[in-house]
């Protein structure tokens, strides 16, 4: 199976999707710099942060201009985070995190970045966020993860261990 995306819609990139999960094939996903990355592997997971319904912004059409971190603006709708896991094997295994900070908001521009890591721990460690003084999982991040261990058993180990640390 072969992904080369050059369709948007609402800028927005057309990514591999739940009918592709742990599906192998040669990946080309586009990042924020215009260009795109391009690997063999399995696509292990995927989840979004994106809401259905507007909320935070009446009046407005979209959500306010900058309010990409303040919670109290947010809107799922507008602004969202998409990340998708992959493992890729080019002769070394590797893990891919795939990160889209999506917008439909005029004047923004999508944020873009995919990282390679050796391990199933550092993969963890691209998804976790500071919180209360403690390091967490966001939401998407602990739905992604939870998703790849059906796929993948070091993941799985790694998650558990985690888990039992956090």
């Amino acid at each position: 199976m072969t992904t080369t995306e050059e369709t948007m819609t609402n800028n927005i990139p057309m990514l591999p999707g739940r009918d592709d999960l742990g599906k192998f094939g040669v990946w080309v996903l586009p990042v924020s710099d215009g260009t795109k990355v391009e690997f063999e592997g399995y696509f292990l997971g995927m989840s979004s942060s994106r809401k259905p319904q507007h909320e935070n912004h009446e009046g407005h059409v979209y959500g306010m201009a900058g309010t990409w971190t303040s919670s109290d603006h947010r809107c799922g709708a507008c602004r969202w985070f998409e990340p998708r896991i992959f493992v890729q094997s080019d002769g070394h295994r590797f893990y891919g995190l795939y990160k889209l900070g999506a917008t439909i908001v005029p004047g923004e521009t999508n944020r873009i970045s995919f990282e390679q890591v050796g391990s199933p721990m550092e993969l963890i460690e691209l998804l976790t966020v500071p919180k209360n003084g403690k390091v967490t999982l966001t939401i998407p991040g602990r739905r992604v993860i939870a998703q790849a261990t059906g796929y993948d058993d070091a993941i799985k180990d790694a998650y558990l261990d985690w888990r039992t640390t956090e």
